[in-house]
């Protein structure tokens, strides 16, 4: 059952570029995406507080890409429990944000934070 749901095709995934991007601490570039990755139940089960309804799971994502990228053959995930509107704006002392910027720089590859 597992693997049936991992390979059905996921018709609403979709994703762009807010435009907004930032020099991060360790030099590096972090980009903000919105992706809408998945349809989570469906609204007579479930329904996401703010969300654009029949279960569809959109959100924020924060690419971070070092000054001295190296590996672009992998990359590192953390999500995290935060809400959407919660995000970092560029400049914010995010946390999330600060630890994955010294991971990509040390490990010179992409990071990402999901919220």
């Amino acid at each position: 059952m597992l693997n049936e749901y991992i390979n059905t095709p996921e018709e609403v995934f979709d994703w762009f570029d807010t435009g907004v991007s930032w020099k991060t601490k360790m030099g590096g570039t972090a980009y903000s995406l919105n992706v809408t990755s998945l349809t989570w139940l469906d609204d007579s089960v479930y329904t996401i507080k703010g969300g654009i309804g029949n279960g569809v799971w959109s959100h924020q994502v924060l690419v971070i890409v070092p000054y001295n990228l190296l590996h672009t053959n992998m990359s590192v995930f953390y999500g995290t429990t935060r809400c959407n509107k919660d995000h970092p704006i560029e400049g914010s002392d995010d946390s999330d944000e600060f630890v994955l910027d010294s991971l990509a720089h040390e490990a010179r590859m992409i990071t990402v934070v999901g919220y």
